[in-house]
């Protein structure tokens, strides 16, 4: 074996043996060898050795060795066994010369240490955010590393509406959205930035190409803030008035006209007005009171704060399209905070179940004044003949359609008289509806708002009589039914503010733990070339080749003894894997369904640890369940859904939740007369799921922020749905295959130690992954009592060049 030391040879002698281990442990732990390693050595004091140290020995010597990193390297037979960074730990002096003693410090996994040392959130700091609709609605198609999907945040009950059978109408706001991070851009950004290069089909192929985690706001100990100015008002009864010519009503209780009075009245739960009390109000401090007729809050001292809004109003309606509403559809909060949302028509378009002897009323929103047009449509007669009939002609706007001709109708069409008098197929925007629609009327909607936090002091209180709704016709009726306001002391970002990384994805924790979670759900392994700044990262199940067989049969040394113990005589009885703890939704689910979402157990037959149970639980992922009826406009969406509806009145202000992981599958097509509502109000919706028993159809497949995606073939992976489940659920396959061929190995495997006659370019392989092939990824051919079998080598203990044989540790494979 040689020593370089600096790149120039260095004596040793027979008294400086140096031997070397390698595991595959620094391979399934990505954390193993982290800090690197260090090996003692010591060579001789000669002339040639005094060269390189620098008469280190010298008490009076003018530069110290260790004053400055030297680097060391060794070598047997040309193949690199070991390097790293000198320091010198001893110069002994003796008559006849002496010794250095110095530690090889070998490098660790610099990209452990750098995914360590690092916060999560400060990745992508080139990133850059505008919370607002089209932005919203951008990132679910763009190439973008964080997209911002629907929630159904798990914070009020849904309430029946005042008016009508339909249910209010909840218009979607930004609260509504939250940040998911791709995580497969992760991965790869925190390997670039340590300066590696990540190789992993698994990880570009298209399934996790899909893969996204909950991002997280920045948050801060609001507990004094709450003990001491925390308060929910609410008002006492419903307020109703008009419309000014403007299309405004105001929350102003000194106006005269066109007000509902303070858009909340109190939040002392001990005052009554005509005997009805509010229970849920509270107030901390008395900071929200009374300054006379109007209310304020007034904090002990200065405050950043903003205020979330909760309101449910009747407002009248004109049909303005066969997907919207006109009414009171902006809501101004001060401050230059103009919300604006789309009140969605809800009535159905009843073009496809037109019949004889039912009336229906067609109205043409895209009307001109002046023009004709008729409703047409195919009629199936008695007699199987199909013929066209014109259903109705007309110059208005809207008309009540109905014939008494039997027949079986469809294709419905309109169309439009052309200046020669011929009449064309229609493209603009119609509908046909049930007969006792009206085109005005009056619809409830709820809503919940945030502002934008500003600086209150004693001095300079918070009023809210700067409240309006907007947007509606003169004369149309506006009811009040509910409003509460609370104030948000986090600072949580609301529609316009611009974000970076550090305030989507503020996990407090660092990057390793997205590594080590990932790990926990796939069984990955990673694979370092140091030398060469490469990490090679696949399944357990992808990991291993079969098409590299080394037979190390002949390299047996028969001489030495040999150990063989069973692998499960280790093991306990049952092995679990399993998320964190969920959220209400999931418990909800875990109730309804039995058993616990996500949780997979598996019996190794171990008869001595029956009742041992060991658990592996996710160290950073929770669970998540979708829900249906969030969007009124789209009751068949399904959302992700987050948070507890159990929570308390106070303190709900935490838009953050445990973090998820969810595929992303794209924009998802609604079935016919439903419609997305705010931002983009389109026919498809951006859909993801921790689980999808059915694999959706009429997928827009979003763009992918890192590029194309490797032809990986996974296994056992099901068309009929996809889940993030270790078990097997709804016909889909769970993640429990990625761990399958391990539990096998821990049931029914056998560990063999036998030594091995090895060179050094065999341990060169194994320092080297993809240098050579002959690494931990290749199945070890050996004949042990009297056949042939297939082996994974686990461990090389203590190599050293002199010695005739090694001793390795080995895994048959099963």
């Amino acid at each position: 074996m040689e020593l370089f030391i600096d790149g120039r040879l260095a004596d040793m002698d027979a008294a400086c043996p140096v031997s070397v281990s390698v595991s595959v442990a620094s391979v399934t732990s990505p954390e193993y060898g982290r800090t690197g390693y260090t090996k003692s050595i010591s060579i001789p004091m000669t002339a040639r050795n005094r060269e390189l140290m620098g008469d280190c020995e010298q008490l009076m010597a003018r530069d110290r060795f260790n004053a400055s990193l030297h680097t060391a390297r060794l070598e047997q037979e040309g193949c690199v066994i070991m390097e790293g960074h000198v320091m010198l730990t001893a110069c002994e002096r003796e008559e006849e010369g002496g010794r250095y003693r110095f530690n090889i410090i070998g490098a660790g996994k610099r990209w452990a240490v750098h995914a360590m040392q690092h916060t999560f959130s400060s990745l992508f700091p080139d990133y850059a955010f505008k919370l607002d609709g089209e932005s919203i609605a951008g990132s679910w198609t763009a190439p973008v590393p964080v997209r911002w999907l629907p929630l159904q945040r798990q914070r009020y009950e849904p309430q029946n509406a005042s008016v009508g059978l339909v249910p209010a109408q909840r218009v979607l706001t930004e609260t509504d959205y939250h940040p998911f991070i791709h995580l497969r851009s992760v991965l790869h950004a925190i390997f670039e930035e340590a300066g590696y290069r990540l190789v992993s089909a698994f990880v570009d192929s298209a399934y996790f190409d899909s893969l996204y985690m909950s991002g997280n706001y920045p948050t801060r100990d609001a507990t004094l803030l709450r003990s001491r100015m925390d308060f929910l008002a609410a008002r006492f009864g419903e307020a109703a008035t008009t419309a000014d010519s403007g299309g405004r009503v105001y929350a102003d209780p000194l106006a005269a006209y066109n007000t509902v009075g303070n858009i909340v009245d109190t939040a002392d739960p001990d005052e009554e007005r005509d005997g009805v009390s509010l229970k849920r109000v509270f107030t901390r401090g008395g900071c929200f009171r009374r300054d006379g007729e109007r209310v304020v809050f007034v904090p002990p001292y200065s405050v950043a704060v903003g205020f979330e809004y909760r309101l449910r109003y009747v407002t009248g309606y004109r049909m303005a399209g066969s997907d919207r509403l006109a009414g009171f559809d902006r809501i101004y909060l001060g401050g230059g905070q103009l919300h604006r949302f789309r009140i969605a028509n809800r009535f159905p378009d009843r073009r496809n179940e037109f019949r004889t002897g039912k009336e229906f009323l067609c109205i043409v929103f895209d009307h001109e004044e002046g023009l004709s047009y008729r409703l047409v449509a195919d009629c199936r007669t008695g007699t199987g003949t199909v013929v066209q009939r014109t259903l109705a002609q007309f110059y208005s706007r809207s008309v009540k359609v109905s014939t008494g001709v039997a027949g079986t109708y469809g294709n419905l069409r309109m169309q439009r008289q052309e200046a020669s008098g011929s009449f064309v197929d229609f493209v603009g925007d119609w509908a046909l509806y049930d007969g006792y629609v009206a085109e005005t009327g009056e619809t409830e909607v709820e809503v919940t708002l945030r502002s934008a936090a500003e600086t209150v002091t004693p001095g300079s209180p918070k009023y809210f009589d700067t409240l309006y709704f907007a947007g509606a016709d003169e004369g149309m009726p506006f009811r009040l039914v509910e409003a509460e306001v609370r104030p948000v002391f986090l600072p949580h970002p609301v529609l316009g503010d611009t974000l970076s990384f550090a305030e989507a994805g503020a996990h407090d924790m660092n990057r390793m733990q997205v590594v080590n979670a990932l790990r926990e759900m796939f069984g990955l392994c990673f694979y370092t070339d140091e030398p060469g700044r490469t990490v090679y990262a696949e399944p357990r199940e992808l990991f291993y080749r079969n098409d590299t067989v080394v037979d190390w049969s002949d390299r047996l040394d028969l001489s030495r003894p040999w150990k063989v113990s069973e692998l499960a005589a280790d093991v306990p009885g049952t092995l679990t894997w399993e998320y964190r703890s969920g959220d209400g939704a999931s418990a909800a689910f875990n109730t309804a369904n039995g058993g616990r979402l996500g949780r997979w157990s598996v019996q190794t037959g171990n008869p001595w640890r029956w009742s041992q149970e060991r658990v592996y639980e996710n160290p950073l992922f929770t669970t998540s369940v979708n829900l249906t009826g969030f969007v009124s406009s789209a009751p068949s969406a399904s959302v992700v859904a987050a948070g507890d509806m159990d929570a308390s009145s106070e303190g709900t202000d935490d838009l953050n939740f445990p973090a998820k992981v969810v595929h992303y599958f794209g924009l998802r097509e609604l079935p016919r007369g439903e419609r997305w509502d705010w931002p983009g109000f389109a026919e498809s919706y951006p859909f993801a799921a921790f689980h999808a028993p059915e694999c959706p159809s009429g997928i827009i497949v979003p763009e992918s922020p890192c590029g194309g995606v490797s032809d990986c073939v996974l296994p056992e992976e099901s068309d009929a749905g996809r889940t993030l489940c270790y078990e097997d659920r709804d016909g889909a396959a769970g993640l429990h295959r990625w761990w399958d061929g391990l539990v096998a190995v821990y049931a029914g495997g056998v560990r063999l130690e036998a030594w091995v006659r090895l060179w050094s370019d065999d341990i060169e392989a194994l320092i080297r992954p993809n240098y050579l092939m002959r690494d931990f990824r290749a199945r070890f051919r050996l004949y042990v009592d009297g056949e042939w079998s297939d082996w994974r080598l686990e461990e090389v203990c203590d190599y050293h060049p002199s010695s005739p044989s090694t001793r390795c540790i080995f895994t048959k494979i099963v």
